[in-house]
């Protein structure tokens, strides 16, 4: 089995930590040792020194008048042999008697002022190992000072061989540690591997599966959570998207059905120049119509991807206005419906014209497709508080309660068809407001959009056709597009 690359990232990183942390307790250790050596080796100099000076008192007094150049010698003939070296200065600082290796005596001065206090310091040796040197001052009487000698060699060993037996030691340990993490990584991780396998066994088309969240408050928890969470989301999509391509596909069934009714026809059996050409203009007419609603479909995909149009064009909607009329001229006489201006005002909004010119041809042909012929279909602009109105009006009976909330809230077509659909997506994008009124027997169908500085106040209107309908205007918009 190939090891976990992830595994060995974790265990290197936390041996890489246990090894900095246990290479400077190693240093502390070192360097705390080193130290309490120096004072164990400072303790026993002066625990001699006081040794020695209570000797040469003790033999000073047992012999009055005893000098001192005999009390020092007799004293140190009667110290046990050590590792330490002695010698003895009378108050003039000139040494009166020798105790010990004679390599280690010779390091010591031979002239001494009176020290006053206790004094250590380490001598440097030429050759063989380095001395600790403490000086004691003895009584006043009789007046002298000891000195005591040991070597370093003993201290400098025991640091030495700390130091190599933690040298030694770091790399078992890191070994270990390499290896307990490892394990402790593989523990640490199974659970991620378990959910990674839950998911695997989630197939596209069963989405409405979960993956079980035990610990819901910890990382791996939420993380749990999080992909439920994606799984519905991703399941809410799918069931927009089969409904959407069901609706999509009604809505080019019926004129592609067409088509194939009117070529079917003409095969069978032969037709005049008349009925040919009758023919042809339904066939025509039902093409442009599965045109417009590929068309359509390409513009909603990119609706659904998020995608953001330049919103930086300044649009005069009284020119618009005239624009897609003159365009849905040929579409209206075809279905029998007539079309005519209401209110006009000359106002502009920011934002992008083709796909403003996109929404207010979907009004039309929304308006030409399922209008009454008896009532033109009116198209109006004007401004109210402040903001304005673009709005397409014919008659009809008003859309149930259900199409209704559907055009509201749902992002997928109704049975008008996807140009309401693009129409609210459209709006949005300009943060403008789209609404429906039914009065009279009259649908209004309209946006209410942001009047741009560029087109001067809304309350200003200069009217270019015909006075108002008297359905002209909507009802306050509701905020929902």
């Amino acid at each position: 089995m190939q090891p976990s690359r992830l595994r060995l990232r974790l265990a290197g990183s936390f041996a890489l930590a246990f090894l900095g942390g246990l290479g400077a307790l190693n240093v502390a250790l070192v360097i705390y040792l080193g130290r309490q050596s120096e004072l164990r080796l400072s303790r026993e100099a002066r625990s001699i020194g006081a040794d020695v000076i209570e000797a040469v008192v003790r033999e000073a007094q047992d012999t009055r008048d005893r000098p001192l150049t005999s009390a020092a010698p007799a004293a140190l003939r009667e110290w046990p042999a050590g590792p330490e070296a002695i010698v003895v200065y009378d108050s003039a600082g000139t040494p009166v008697a020798r105790f010990g290796d004679s390599a280690l005596t010779k390091l010591a001065p031979n002239g001494l002022p009176p020290p006053t206090s206790l004094e250590s310091r380490t001598l440097r040796a030429e050759e063989g190992p380095d001395v600790q040197l403490m000086t004691m001052p003895g009584p006043d009487k009789p007046r002298f000072a000891v000195s005591i000698l040991l070597p370093r060699e003993p201290v400098r060993g025991e640091t030495k061989a700390l130091a190599g037996w933690l040298a030694v030691s770091t790399p078992l340990v890191l070994l270990l540690s390499l290896i307990g993490g490892y394990h402790l990584a593989r523990r640490s991780l199974a659970p991620i591997g378990a959910l990674g396998e839950a998911i695997g066994r989630i197939a596209p088309e069963a989405l409405d599966q979960r993956v079980t969240v035990q610990h819901p408050t910890d990382e791996l928890g939420r993380l749990g959570k999080q992909f439920n969470d994606l799984l519905e989301r991703l399941e809410q999509a799918q069931a927009q998207n089969r409904q959407f391509l069901r609706r999509a596909a009604h809505q080019i069934r019926t004129p592609l059905t067409l088509v194939l009714g009117e070529a079917d026809l003409s095969l069978e059996r032969p037709r005049t120049h008349v009925e040919q050409r009758q023919a042809l203009t339904r066939i025509r007419l039902a093409a442009e119509q599965m045109k417009r609603r590929v068309d359509e479909l390409l513009l909603l995909a990119h609706a659904e991807a998020g995608d953001r149009p330049p919103m930086d064009e300044a649009v005069e909607l009284d020119g618009l206005v005239f624009e897609c009329a003159d365009l849905m001229r040929g579409r209206a006489q075809a279905l029998h419906r007539h079309l005519e201006f209401g209110r006009l005002d000359a106002l502009t909004v920011r934002g992008s014209a083709s796909l403003l010119r996109e929404a207010l041809l979907e009004l039309i042909e929304n308006a030409c497709r399922y209008g009454s012929e008896s009532v033109p279909i009116r198209i109006s602009v004007f401004a109210d508080a402040g903001a304005a109105h673009l709005v397409v009006e014919s008659g009809g009976p008003p859309p149930s309660p259900a199409t209704s909330e559907l055009d509201r809230n749902s992002r997928l077509p109704n049975q008008h068809g996807l140009g309401l659909v693009i129409v609210r997506w459209i709006v949005g994008q300009h943060a403008g407001q789209f609404a429906h009124s039914h009065e009279a027997g009259i649908n209004a169908y309209g946006a209410r959009l942001p009047v741009s500085r560029d087109g001067g106040e809304a309350e200003s209107p200069a009217s270019r056709a015909g006075p108002p309908s008297a359905h002209g205007r909507l009802p306050v918009l509701s905020a929902r597009r």
